[in-house]
């Protein structure tokens, strides 16, 4: 009878720990966990910020023709040398890079043959300049193209690295202030109280430089001087912060 009992014993306390541990495996687990669950207010934020360009890109282009590769090439290399040695009395020569440079073989489709009759060569080197004295751009197009350049491709006005970093900051800035309005106006709209910034991040940037395009060889620049106006540069980015309501 005592044997008995002590097993009945044996096995009640058995489950009653079985019980105790299963429930406290449970609250460490759930308790941590219900702890992170906070109520937030997600917002974005948006910014437009201007900013007056402090370089300026240019890209110039030479081509030549001819019957040869050879003499397509030599052409080329004399009216590249002259443009450069033209430009260079505005710029720097650092200031200036080749970015493409290709010789391509002309032909055209001869229906009486069915083949293709070649024409000649044609070499092209693409140039581009990047400065800072924006109140040059109209006289280095005149020089470039009265030293024979082909085309000026286009003209861009942009921001040094320098300059787009701050413009970037201020514009980031801007759009927290902007996300901070939108949560507070919530949060009042919703009768609770807005706490501090949990989270924040950089959803889109977008900048915008403003290109010109142009098309004029030398007889058309040489008639009078060329005036290049600047235009602002707009950078455009959005956050998205998370506020946590009190």
């Amino acid at each position: 009878m005592k044997d008995s009992f002590f097993h009945v014993l044996i096995i009640v306390l058995i489950l009653g720990s079985t019980i105790f541990l299963a429930q406290e495996e449970e609250d460490s687990f759930v308790g941590p966990y219900a702890s992170l669950q906070r109520d937030t207010i997600s917002v974005s934020g948006q910014a437009e910020y201007t900013v007056v360009p402090d370089e300026a890109e240019l890209v110039i282009v030479v081509e030549t023709d001819a019957a040869t590769a050879k003499e397509a090439q030599d052409m080329n290399a004399g009216i590249s040398n002259s443009v450069i040695s033209a430009v260079t009395k505005h710029v720097a020569k650092d200031d200036i890079e080749t970015v493409s440079y290709y010789l391509t073989k002309m032909e055209y489709y001869n229906p009486q043959t069915g083949k293709p009759t070649p024409t000649g060569y044609r070499q092209s080197h693409t140039m581009k300049i990047t400065f800072d004295d924006l109140d040059a751009v109209g006289d280095v197009i005149d020089a470039a193209t009265n030293a024979g350049a082909t085309r000026i491709q286009g003209v861009s006005f942009v921001l040094s690295d320098e300059k787009k970093e701050e413009a970037n900051t201020r514009a980031l800035e801007l759009a927290a202030e902007n996300a901070q309005d939108k949560a507070e106006a919530l949060a009042g709209a919703l009768g609770v109280n807005m706490g501090e910034a949990m989270t924040i991040s950089e959803t889109n940037y977008f900048f915008s430089p403003r290109p010109m395009d142009y098309g004029f060889g030398v007889a058309e620049s040489a008639m009078q001087k060329t005036d290049i106006l600047p235009q602002d540069v707009t950078i455009s980015l959005s956050v998205t912060v998370v506020f946590e309501i009190e």
